[in-house]
């Protein structure tokens, strides 16, 4: 598995609800034969125009003619670090993508890619120019808090609508940004499903905190000992540069705590973990998916990672709906993290355009109403952009010998 936390042929079906209107009902037959020919004329045009039975109550309409020639702007790293991922990412568009194009032959869409490199500066930059762009109507990404914290002012200013399929940070769904919005749950989210596993699967009596001391840490670990509830039985910040956390473990050790739950990244909890289990082996271990790559398992060791659950707001692909991994697989590779999250964020956008909006005021109110089922989860947003609070889905996953399996979805 790759590092970092993002990580075909099927026609996707209509994805949004088509707007229904009634035809003509029978028409009356005139006595005279001068009405009786005005009335045919008018029915003549009116079955023209709509296209349908006079004689039918309430059929459908004809299909909205799509928009063409528009474009998705791609804002993601596709060099530098997590590039693995990012690609990963950018397939599923481009496979969402495809069908959209070969559905709509002649009136075809671009997926235009602009690589970040990772680099919140170089985001930004990139983000001018594809707002200056006037035929691109959304925008897939991005995928990093430290990009989106760059580019969503300048997004928010045009007006574009976004939807990230890798972004879970809290404080993007909280700045009051009215185009942003999100195909994967939040921290928040994770933190609610984690002290679910924690107290129902694993029966955890007696739980310790520890985060890292920054808005995203301390946030999560908040939202945790409120979900925890009597079960919470202490905290402790960390500083992720240290190199050692002995004081940690004893505070552990000493509240009698039989499970951690760990919000941080992979460096710090690689140095917890490993001196916690030398001192309480059999400790249950729960974190978040800021661990969810290699690097913690084999900066921790394996004999100390193991068993580590780390949740993540992202449906394994083997688990995603509409064989949607063995499409990915014949077009690219095994699918990774994050890639039917990203397949249904290009899915909204390619929708909008099905149904003949082509400005980005028309693609956002869509965007905004949205309700649909895509590969990874249903697909419906709140007024600040998250999924509805029934449909996010947090997995559960398991570290065995070095590697990070699915273990069970936390509902």
């Amino acid at each position: 598995m790759s590092g970092g936390p993002y990580a075909s042929a099927i026609p996707p079906g209509p994805i949004g609800p088509a707007n229904q209107r009634k035809s003509r009902g029978p028409l009356i037959a005139a006595v005279s034969a001068g009405v009786l020919v005005l009335v045919l004329a008018i029915a003549g045009i009116a079955f023209a125009v709509g296209g349908g039975n006079g004689k039918k109550k309430g059929g459908d309409p004809p299909a909205a003619a799509a928009a063409c020639g528009y474009k998705i702007a791609y804002l993601g790293g596709l060099t530098g670090n997590n590039s693995a991922d990012a690609q990963t990412v950018r397939n599923a568009a481009k496979l969402a993508l495809d069908r959209h194009n070969r559905k709509h032959d002649g009136c075809t869409t671009e997926l235009a890619e602009f690589d970040t490199k990772g680099e919140a500066d170089e985001a930004a930059r990139l983000a001018e120019q594809v707002v200056r762009d006037e035929k691109v109507l959304g925008v897939l990404g991005p995928l990093t808090y430290n990009e989106g914290q760059k580019v969503m002012p300048i997004l928010e200013a045009a007006g574009l609508p976004v939807i990230s399929p890798t972004l879970s940070h809290n404080a993007m769904s909280t700045r009051g940004w009215r185009t942003f919005h999100r195909t994967v749950g939040s921290d928040a989210d994770q933190a609610t499903a984690a002290a679910k596993y924690l107290t129902q699967t694993l029966h955890a009596r007696r739980v310790f905190v520890v985060a890292e001391v920054d808005e995203y840490g301390a946030g999560v670990a908040d939202d945790a000992r409120l979900k925890l509830n009597t079960a919470f039985v202490g905290r402790a910040g960390i500083d992720g540069s240290a190199t050692t956390y002995g004081t940690i473990v004893k505070d552990i050790t000493n509240s009698l705590a039989d499970a951690v739950y760990f919000a941080g990244y992979y460096d710090a909890g690689a140095i917890l973990v490993k001196e916690l289990r030398a001192a309480k082996p059999d400790i249950n271990i729960v974190t978040w998916d800021r661990l969810f790559t290699d690097l913690f398992a084999e900066a921790a060791g394996n004999t100390a990672a193991e068993g580590v659950v780390i949740t993540c707001p992202c449906v394994p692909p083997s688990e995603a709906r509409d064989n949607f991994a063995n499409d990915y697989k014949a077009q690219y590779q095994d699918a990774g993290y994050y890639s039917p999250e990203s397949y249904d964020a290009a899915n909204v956008l390619l929708a909008a355009l099905a149904a003949g909006k082509a400005t980005r005021a028309d693609i956002l109110s869509f965007v905004n109403s949205y309700d649909g089922q895509g590969v990874s989860r249903r697909i419906k947003f709140t007024a600040t952009g998250d999924l509805d609070p029934s449909s996010p889905t947090v997995w559960a996953y398991k570290i065995k010998s070095g590697g990070v399996y699915k273990e069970q979805v936390i509902a």
